[in-house]
């Protein structure tokens, strides 16, 4: 039914007006205070509206410790001397460390909530390499699962604190 209307919107030569008014009153979304929010129980106010730079920081940080940590992973695969990879691997343990320091700040539950523990796993996987040499490429493609899966996890889980057993945010 929504398709058949846009397309007697196109075809009419009604304006980009008539097709937003019309996906506007199909779609499930809420005028609030005038502008559109998903709906009522998740639109935030501006009481609880968060800043939007410690997201971009986040970004930033994440995008280096990973083009970082995949240079210094394909050199470890192809068999790169360690000496011409020391760089990455202190710039990859430096955005590590700095990200951890980062998402410490943004919540001092972090630590004990099921995204800390995705990194503190993660952390120990990687320190393996240096116990163990000879397991470095399982146990970086180990670490990286455990990133990716820490990174993605749903909400529930990724802010399901061990200490207080619910979810915190």
């Amino acid at each position: 039914m929504l398709l058949n209307w846009i397309a007697f919107c196109v075809l009419r030569g009604h304006s980009n007006r008539c097709l937003t008014r019309i996906l506007c009153e199909t779609m499930p979304f809420e005028k609030v205070g005038g502008k559109m929010g998903s709906s009522t129980n998740e639109v935030r106010t501006d009481k609880t509206r968060r800043p939007g730079w410690p997201k971009v920081v986040d970004l930033v940080l994440r995008s280096g410790h990973i083009g970082t940590s995949s240079v210094l992973f394909g050199g470890v695969v192809l068999a790169v001397p360690f000496t011409r990879l020391l760089t990455w691997h202190h710039l990859s343990i430096a955005t590590g460390c700095i990200l951890i320091i980062f998402n410490i700040f943004k919540s001092r539950h972090w630590p004990y909530q099921g995204r800390g523990v995705a990194a503190w796993l993660h952390i120990g996987l990687v320190w393996l390499v240096h116990v163990r040499p000879e397991l470095v490429v399982p146990l970086l493609a180990t670490a990286l699962s455990v990133g990716v899966v820490g990174s993605h996890m749903p909400g529930f889980i990724r802010h399901w604190s061990l200490v207080h057993r619910r979810r915190i945010e």
